[in-house]
């Protein structure tokens, strides 16, 4: 479990010491400063739960400092205990009308100050489960609409067309220009709703057979190639090494059109994309391999959403969601995903644990 973490900015060091002592003790996360300026640093770098400050410090007082942290949205919702002495009520006043939330007057008892922290994060907690469940209700509700709203009126337009299409002589181009777009607008509308954590992947292992899976590769290269209005399967050299019979989770198919839409998008049209699925100790991989038709001095970016390299110089569909959506569902379940560049080749590899009889 993640402790709880305090900032104390105190000038006087045998103050500070038995205050970062006493916490430390009691199982806090402690960061220290001597005075306000190096404060405010440490607490734009650290985010402490709660700021124990001192007020007249030098270089810049407590209150100096908490008002630098007011106005950074990074730190102004950080709970601030004063420690003050009695003769400073003007300055509590002023403190308290900053934004500090709590004050305790020197000398001061180590528990009392404890108990004002503990409340403090108590608060905080209560505030931050309220906006949890808001948000998770709010969340919950567009969840269970969006698919619906947004994939229903495309699946209507696809009958109605499958309808006139059956009715009348539609143009070989034009069919397949409807069901590339149609193709291309799912696509985009999946992976932004991938992107905003709507679309619920299916993470339940299932036992398939090797000749069901190279069949569910065939079905992706399809709509990879379709996709990029080419048909040459042989653009792909893939190996298959794999057992009979094995695990994998229905995300990996996800993952897998992603790595080789990537693949096939990116290399040289005279050139093939090599392709291996295999089953290495307890993990499943998938490695492609392929020449780089960009500038490879360009870094491939899989960390940053709507990204897509060379634009100006390359057309290309999508929204540059692919290795991003790859990277952060890595992420999100632990796999391992890599890509690499070297020379002319890009090298890409996917790796995710699976389970066995």
């Amino acid at each position: 479990m993640k402790k709880n973490s305090i900032l104390i900015v105190e000038d006087d060091e045998l103050i500070r010491g038995n205050i970062v002592e006493y916490f430390e003790y009691n199982g806090f996360d402690v960061y220290e400063s001597e005075n306000g300026k190096i404060g405010l640093e440490a607490a734009k770098k650290n985010i402490p739960d709660v700021i124990i400050t001192d007020i007249m410090m030098p270089e810049m007082t407590g209150l100096e400092m908490m008002k630098e942290l007011k106005i950074d949205s990074s730190t102004n919702l950080i709970p601030i205990i004063l420690i003050t002495a009695k003769v400073e009520s003007k300055d509590i006043r002023e403190g308290m009308s900053i934004g500090a939330e709590d004050y305790i007057t020197k000398p001061f008892d180590l528990q009392d100050l404890l108990a004002a922290v503990n409340t403090q994060i108590g608060k905080k907690k209560k505030i931050n489960d309220h906006i949890h469940l808001e948000y998770t209700k709010s969340f919950e509700h567009w969840k269970n609409i969006a698919n619906h709203e947004l994939f229903t009126p495309i699946n209507v337009i696809q009958n109605v067309y499958h309808l006139i299409s059956k009715n009348s002589n539609v143009d070989d181009e034009l069919d397949s220009i409807f069901r590339l777009s149609v193709s291309r607008l799912k696509r985009t509308i999946t992976n932004l709703l991938l992107l905003s954590g709507v679309y619920q992947l299916e993470t339940n292992f299932k036992y398939v057979s090797i000749d069901n899976f190279k069949s569910q590769i065939d079905q992706i290269i399809t709509e990879v190639l379709e996709h990029e209005k080419k048909l040459d399967k042989s653009k792909f050299d893939i190996q298959f090494k794999l057992p009979e019979n094995f695990f994998i989770k229905e995300y990996f198919y996800l993952i897998i059109r992603e790595v080789l839409d990537n693949a096939y998008k990116f290399s040289p049209a005279e050139t093939k994309a090599q392709v291996v699925f295999e089953i290495i100790d307890d993990s499943f991989v998938l490695t492609t391999n392929n020449k780089n038709k960009i500038n490879n001095a360009i870094p491939i970016n899989s960390a940053r959403a709507f990204t897509q390299v060379e634009r100006n110089s390359y057309e290309q569909q999508g929204l540059g969601l692919g290795l991003y959506i790859v990277n952060r569902i890595s992420n999100m379940f632990k796999d391992q995903f890599d890509i690499s560049q070297a020379g002319e080749n890009v090298e890409c590899i996917w790796k995710s644990k699976i389970k066995f009889l």
